[in-house]
């Protein structure tokens, strides 16, 4: 009764386990609103916090390393307000994933079991699992421990959307030809005629995906073959040394190439969605990238907050979804220029240290 239309009738377009997270803490709120509200935001105070704790742990041996982790999550008001302030479910399969990227080296099994979770939290974390695999790979770690993530990941998944059954995919289906109002591809949908634009930007959107994903990885020098990854600040911490390590260290650096790559390039993106790059960017040294970030999560921050304009003043109304509507676009088309830019910058010969 607390719930207005449309979404009484809505299926939640997230997984099992942000299901059996958000039934859980209807539990222990009971009848009252208020009380459900609070624990589903303790939920997500104590999911921020892990990722807190899990980037100090890694960083806690340089100085300079964990005041970098410090300020992009810790204390970095745009993303505390968009996250913890907002209560995002994202929170929650953020503090899974980053588990699961910092274990990969060491204990493959239970980085998938924990990669598994944060996939079944939403469905995007699923980027995650090609960012282990590739990191893995790239440091010949043995087709065992491949495995190892991918059924740990796996069995999550299947007890997981066993138990959910069938009908937690039918939002997914639904929402796939969404298109956010403060994307750039919302600037297709609203001036070319014709309802088969949607289908343009779904055919479209993966190649643009991919393009960008090849820039990131351009852009913080982290080409497969020909470079080592930087000296990553957030593997300096006791026992965070040798091939265990580096499989962590780039396992981190592919997450945020993919996130960041996803975030920009989805039709349906929100700001909250950025925490699958946000977590994983504090135990790297990616550069430009933080600055990319910062720029596109302020820009769509100030284009959903607030948020639900119904009903609140005509001039609020008019200013929230005249900016969300004309200007965020076109902001982001402006960020993917300078992402492009960036990336096509000469590059020094030299071999990354």
């Amino acid at each position: 009764s607390a719930v207005e239309d449309p979404w009484r009738l809505t299926p939640s377009i997230y997984g099992p386990v942000a299901t059996a997270a958000q039934a859980a803490t209807s539990l222990v709120g009971g009848d009252s609103v208020r009380r459900t509200v609070w624990a589903w935001q303790l939920v997500c105070l104590a999911a921020w916090l892990a990722v807190a704790a899990l980037l100090h742990r890694r960083t806690r041996a340089d100085p300079r390393a964990s005041a970098r982790a410090a300020w992009l999550w810790l204390a970095n008001p745009v993303l505390l307000g968009v996250l913890v302030m907002g209560a995002h479910v994202d929170l929650l399969g953020a503090a899974l994933g980053l588990g699961g990227l910092v274990l990969v080296g060491r204990h493959p099994w239970r980085a998938g079991l924990l990669l598994g979770l944060a996939v079944g939290v939403k469905l995007t974390f699923v980027l995650l699992l090609p960012a282990v695999l590739y990191a893995l790979w790239r440091n010949r770690s043995g087709v065992r421990a491949a495995l190892l993530v991918t059924a740990g990941a796996v069995l999550v998944l299947l007890v997981g959307y066993a138990a959910a059954g069938p009908h937690a995919f039918d939002q997914l289906e639904r929402a796939r030809r969404f298109v956010s109002l403060a994307t750039p591809w919302r600037l297709l949908v609203d001036h070319l005629p014709g309802g088969a634009v949607r289908t343009v930007v779904q055919l479209a959107w993966p190649v643009l995906f991919v393009l960008l994903a090849v820039a990131l990885a351009r852009l913080v020098g982290h080409w497969p073959v020909r470079r080592r990854v930087p000296a990553a600040l957030g593997w300096a911490g006791p026992g965070a040394r040798g091939p265990g390590a580096q499989v962590g260290a780039d396992a981190a650096l592919a997450a945020v190439v993919l996130g960041t790559a996803y975030v920009m390039a989805a039709p349906y993106t929100l700001p909250w969605y950025d925490a699958i790059a946000w977590a994983p960017l504090g135990l790297v040294a990616a550069g430009a990238v933080d600055a990319l970030l910062l720029a596109r999560l302020l820009t769509l921050a100030l284009a959903y907050v607030p948020g639900r304009v119904a009903g609140l003043s005509p001039a609020v109304h008019d200013l929230t979804l005249g900016y969300r509507r004309q200007v965020a676009p076109w902001l982001g088309l402006a960020l993917l220029v300078a992402l492009a830019a960036l990336s096509a910058r000469p590059r020094p010969n030299s071999e990354s240290p």
